[in-house]
């Protein structure tokens, strides 16, 4: 799958969960700095990626996620 089909997707879905606008996401934005990210708010995401992507991701792989980039590059080494 194409980076920014990804990307894009994710926007979509990080926007919803934490009620900002897609345009403001890069693929540097960092959930703890600039969102204040908790683990709910991870566990949301991840459900919303599984869903959309048709996948699976552990705990243990969400933990090292830091950036949009970091789950980016996730999605598109599964697929």
């Amino acid at each position: 799958m194409e980076q920014e089909i990804v990307f894009e997707k994710l926007k979509q879905i990080i926007s919803e969960v934490f009620s900002i606008r897609p345009e403001d996401i890069t693929m540097e934005t960092a959930f703890i700095r600039e969102f204040g990210a908790d683990s709910m708010d991870f566990l949301q995401i991840l459900i919303r990626i599984e869903e959309e992507f048709d996948m699976d991701i552990t705990t243990e792989e969400i933990k090292s996620i830091e950036t949009v980039a970091d789950i980016v590059k996730k999605i598109i080494n599964i697929y």
